[in-house]
């Protein structure tokens, strides 16, 4: 089971994606695992550095019209979140990081420069692959369309020998006559 744990306990993403339809992105794991609601029903969040990211998230994301779920909104909040920390985590994801974003095997910056969402790096290695196969079946086609061409080779070599036979051959009667 798929948890991500947090200052406020677990989050269970298996419970969420059954309850909403679909995976958590960052953005609503951190709302989920990070805030709670005051009886005032405002969300509350567990420390100010994690209410001021939020809040530049959420300003961003309406200034730019960024869409909630695409992977332009994973990005932004990649950007706001300050990218890659020296131990291996994206700030309020924790080591539950690697649901989200592959991590860059040099050396990065958080500039964003550095974002690879998981589904893209998987969709890229996917890509790859499709492509190979698509190369291998090409060199198959090829290797098949020239053994093609040369059976009709032989084909048309063997039709032009029977005709020259038939044509020889094609009254009997008139060369024993």
């Amino acid at each position: 089971m798929q948890q991500l744990y947090t200052a406020k306990g677990r989050f269970n993403i298996a419970a969420y994606k059954k309850n909403e339809g679909k995976t958590p992105t960052p953005s609503a794991c951190l709302q989920k695992s990070h805030s709670k609601k005051d009886p005032k029903s405002e969300k509350v969040f567990i420390n100010d550095r994690l209410k001021a990211s939020w809040e530049k998230y959420e300003a961003l994301r309406v200034e730019r019209g960024i869409k909630e779920g695409t992977q332009e909104a994973e990005k932004l909040y990649y950007e706001v979140s300050g990218g890659w920390s020296k131990k291996s985590t994206i700030y309020s994801l924790g080591t539950s990081v690697t649901m989200f974003y592959e991590k860059p095997t040099a050396p990065t910056t958080s500039t964003g420069s550095t974002y690879i969402p998981l589904a893209y790096s998987k969709l890229q290695t996917d890509l790859k692959s499709t492509q190979q196969q698509l190369d291998e079946q090409r060199k198959l086609v090829d290797d098949q369309r020239w053994q093609f061409d040369e059976a009709m080779k032989v084909i048309h070599s063997l039709q032009s020998q029977v005709n020259m036979l038939s044509g020889s051959s094609s009254h009997p009667s008139e060369s024993y006559g």
